[in-house]
């Protein structure tokens, strides 16, 4: 019986020693590098991977790295037999990494990378208020003209803004959520994001919040 219970604490130690490890800033982009160059749309097409930026987030062992590439063709993932518009094409990549594993790679603020799809507007799924937000992040250069098309959005500096490209245009403006800051969704994904909901199958932008936070610029 002692035996059984000595064998049993030991794993439990160890289980929570391995739960309670730190990674370094390198040990996460060092995976995040490998998860991109190993995905289908780098795979198939890509070169000239480069880090852009890099920050720690809110959470514990939580890192959010900016990468560029270029693809040979247009488009996301594998696309072997599809037709394809052969133009050199930039792509941003924002990778998340947490407890040493990607949970989060969007590309393009369009096309998310682990399971393979567009993202969806949060607007279009009909979602409970458990339902984590789509965060979108201003890529730079920042637009320096804007069309008049009204799409509302909410900036992480918490003002309406027409549409998402005009947010943009603002120095002050790092991610936005879209709909009007009235409807509270700013709060939501702070709150969301403190509450530690960062979860590969949320597909979502939760990301770059915490980016915000550490500057704190909010």
């Amino acid at each position: 019986m002692k035996q059984f219970l000595v064998v049993t604490i030991t794993m439990i130690v160890l289980l929570l020693a391995g739960c309670m490890r730190a990674y370094t800033m390198e040990e996460s982009e060092s995976v995040a590098r490998d998860f991109l160059i190993t995905s289908p749309t780098y795979r198939f097409d890509g070169s000239n991977l480069k880090l852009k930026d890099s920050n720690s987030l809110g959470c514990r062992n939580c890192h959010i790295f900016i990468f560029e590439f270029l693809s040979a063709n247009a488009g996301y993932g594998d696309r072997e037999g599809k037709e394809l518009a052969q133009v050199v094409t930039p792509h941003i990549s924002s990778v998340m990494v947490k407890d040493g594993k990607v949970v989060q790679a969007v590309i393009d603020n369009r096309w998310d990378e682990i399971r393979q799809r567009e993202l969806t507007d949060y607007e279009k799924k009909k979602v409970d208020d458990s339902s984590l937000i789509p965060v979108y992040y201003c890529a730079k250069p920042r637009p320096k003209e804007c069309d008049e098309g009204t799409k509302p959005v909410c900036s992480s500096a918490k003002k309406d803004f027409e549409n998402a490209c005009k947010a943009c245009m603002s120095q002050y403006t790092k991610w936005y959520v879209e709909g009007e800051c009235s409807r509270g969704y700013v709060d939501k994904v702070l709150n969301d994001l403190t509450q530690g909901k960062i979860t590969k199958e949320s597909g979502q932008f939760l990301v770059l919040v915490g980016w915000n936070l550490n500057e704190g610029t909010i």
